[in-house]
């Protein structure tokens, strides 16, 4: 009973990307292996595209290498590969961006970082039409003891994430729970850690208490404050696991000194206060 018309045929629209779209997608990769020990001092690491990068016509690739958790720009290439000499963790970037409108001169090796270039591109509220894949794909670059470490632990596989390197490094009694923690402990390699030395002050005794990672020799010195070495030093084999050792340091003068650690080339001190 209602009194009405409608046009069922209606007006046809067609919905199309406008010109001012910005189309450009890095898409994602990953690393060929997660983790790659240094061999002769250079680490190479292969990054994966995975085929899913938007790369509009005028507009070029460009992978970028970040170091850390801050993502500090450390190289650039025409390639997703790149040889490194230092420990720790890296990540390779795809970017997809129009040398006209995105001057990468503005980039500054070890200091500029991915979040900087990040913050220029409209994906990171900028104002430029590129992308850059801020994940990556993640590397950790590991020197000879975490590299035996993986060998004797999870029959021989390296850790495929961050959280499995982790898993696997506490289950050889070493720290990596927090960013800092887990930075130290691979850019360190060290064969064994400092868990105390105590008492301190000491009278007469001091003990060593190590978690020990791999088999090895140590070399212990105790110093002065002037870097003379005031005790002879005492050669220890200390083998996988806790260890303490004990130390005689009643014929010390009274003051203040430094216990030396040193185990394969890393060289850890410790000071302590000897008193009568």
């Amino acid at each position: 009973n209602i009194c009405a018309s409608l046009d069922v045929a209606g007006a046809t629209f067609n919905v199309s990307a406008c010109d001012d779209d910005c189309l450009a997608d890095a898409g994602s990769m990953g690393p060929s292996d997660f983790v790659v020990c240094r061999f002769g001092g250079i680490a190479t690491l292969n990054g994966v595209p995975a085929g899913n990068a938007v790369v509009p016509a005028g507009y070029e690739t460009l992978y970028v290498l970040t170091r850390g958790f801050n993502l500090v720009i450390r190289d650039v290439s025409s390639t997703p590969q790149f040889n490194v000499p230092q420990l720790g963790l890296y990540r390779i970037h795809t970017l997809v961006y129009d040398p006209s409108t995105l001057d990468l001169s503005i980039v500054v090796p070890g200091q500029t970082t991915g979040f900087d270039v990040n913050a220029l591109l409209e994906q990171g509220g900028g104002e430029i039409c590129a992308s850059l894949d801020v994940q990556g794909a993640p590397f950790i670059v590991v020197g000879p003891v975490l590299c035996g470490i993986f060998g004797n632990f999870n029959n021989g596989m390296a850790p495929e994430s961050i959280e499995e390197f982790i898993s696997l490094t506490s289950a050889a009694g070493m720290n990596a729970a927090t960013e800092e923690s887990l930075v130290r402990l691979i850019e360190e390699d060290a064969p064994v850690s400092v868990v105390s030395v105590f008492p301190n002050p000491s009278k007469d005794i001091l003990n060593l208490e190590l978690m020990v990672h791999i088999e090895t020799d140590l070399e212990v010195s105790i110093l002065n404050t002037l870097g003379q070495v005031a005790s002879p030093g005492t050669s220890l084999n200390v083998g996988q696991g806790p260890n303490r050792s004990t130390l005689d340091v009643s014929a010390l003068p009274a003051g203040t000194y430094l216990l030396r650690i040193m185990a394969m080339d890393r060289v850890s001190s410790h000071r302590f206060t000897k008193v009568d």
